[in-house]
């Protein structure tokens, strides 16, 4: 794929592309073997995810995309049967269903949330070459919006407290998504895109919403984190070596809560 922005890629020939995405950043933080030999297969949490963008990002497109099931076991003839009337479509049980619709009503009674995603691009694709590296890269957000020089993520949680979504932003490497997918998206777009928005949406009544960003300090210490991995993962092309943990004796310690109530002698 050539640098560049496009907006009507579709999501699989985006994620058979060539180019470094945060999702292999996640696994060389583990360790560059992580990366090279983990391909996770996606979970049902990961799927029931993509419905629920569906829902709100696309909503004209659910129902061609999905098609709502009965709460038939899995694997079963009947499960069978509904897959042969769904013509192709992606079955959900009537639970998933419902709440996919009432998570994408609470998105869009959300002042903030509503007004981000009025009007924009919905999941366009971005491609450049990293100068350091000459590694190709690449990003996908939810939402861009241009005008207002803005990316938007829709991000599912079970809590979307600012405290909630906070841990949840440092467990799964948020920052690292936001300072790489500005950088990749202004290069490829061709204007500087300055603000990363998360739309933080809880997966059980009340859904709740909450609309964040991450302070420059949190953006910049993220850019640093992806920058150091970008230059790993060229090295370990360069060089054909994919360490994983160390090779020397490590001391390690007990998690902190082992010496609750204990008195250290």
């Amino acid at each position: 794929m050539q640098p560049g922005l496009y907006p009507d890629l579709p999501a699989d020939v985006y994620h058979s592309s060539k180019g470094v995405s945060k999702s292999m950043l996640d696994r060389l933080s583990r360790s560059p073997a992580h990366l090279k030999y983990g391909q996770a297969e996606p979970t049902p949490a990961q799927a029931f995810g993509t419905a629920v963008h569906c829902a709100i990002l696309e909503p004209e497109a659910f129902e061609q995309r999905y098609y709502l099931g009965t709460e038939a076991r899995r694997g079963s003839k009947e499960w069978a049967r509904l897959e042969e009337q769904a013509d192709g479509r992606e079955l959900l049980k009537p639970a998933d269903w419902g709440t996919c619709l009432a998570m994408r009503d609470s998105v869009y009674a959300h002042p903030a949330a509503s007004q981000l995603l009025s009007e924009g691009l919905a999941e366009a694709s971005a491609f450049a070459v990293d100068e350091e590296t000459g590694l190709l890269v690449k990003a996908r957000p939810d939402y861009a919006r241009l005008d207002i020089r803005a990316l938007v993520d829709l991000k599912t949680c079970l809590d979307a407290s600012p405290s909630g979504f906070a841990r949840s932003a440092g467990n799964f490497l948020y920052g690292v998504q936001a300072a790489l997918y500005l950088d990749v998206y202004s290069q490829a777009a061709g204007v500087p895109m300055e603000h990363f928005v998360f739309i933080a949406i809880e997966k059980t009544p009340p859904f709740g919403v909450g609309v964040y960003t991450l302070t420059q300090a949190a953006i910049d210490v993220s850019r640093q984190a992806y920058r150091r991995h970008l230059r790993l993962y060229a090295e370990c092309l360069a060089t054909d070596r994919w360490p994983c943990y160390s090779e020397r004796v490590v001391e390690i310690d007990l998690p902190s809560w082992c010496y609750a109530g204990l008195e250290i002698e």
